[in-house]
């Protein structure tokens, strides 16, 4: 019989189960071994999925105060070949990659406009730049299922 004690916590998804519950589980409900391979599946999955959660939390967290604190490692010109780059190639890769290389661009971005690290002829490449990798980042969030955060990028794009 499975013990009363965290079963709320994972009822209520606030707690991930650990392997002994999925098989206590599985023999309590006679799933033969249903619940253990989900458990598995899951087990395998989770540590992606939560990198991509904080790394989706720190995104939105950066569009909210448009503020970081990434050191200058490239010129314009390659940062404006990164931003081309990240949108052509966004088509047929992954969400998750593309958000932290867009994070990393956005926060070289936000360095040289918080810092007025730029030449007065590049201030309004520099907003297009980041208008484009806020909507980078807009899309990535949506296609990690998370509306919320695509709204937040979006709207400070």
């Amino acid at each position: 019989m499975l013990a009363d004690r965290g079963i709320g916590k994972v009822e209520q998804g606030e707690k991930f189960p650990d392997r002994q519950f999925a098989e206590r589980a599985d023999q309590a409900f006679g799933t033969r071994g249903a619940l253990i391979g989900a458990w598995e599946d899951e087990a395998t999955e989770r540590p992606d999925a939560e990198r991509m959660g904080r790394l989706l939390t720190a995104s939105v967290k950066d569009s909210l105060r448009l503020l970081t604190a990434a050191e200058e490692r490239h010129d314009l010109t390659q940062i404006s070949d990164g931003v081309e780059g990240l949108a052509v190639v966004y088509l047929g890769a992954p969400p998750g990659p593309m958000l932290q290389d867009a994070v990393e661009l956005r926060g070289e971005v936000l360095q040289r406009l918080c810092g007025r690290h730029y030449a007065p002829h590049e201030l309004k490449d520099l907003y297009l730049l980041l208008g484009r990798l806020q909507g980078v980042l807009a899309y990535a969030a949506l296609d990690l299922g998370s509306a919320d955060a695509a709204m937040a990028h979006a709207q400070r794009g």
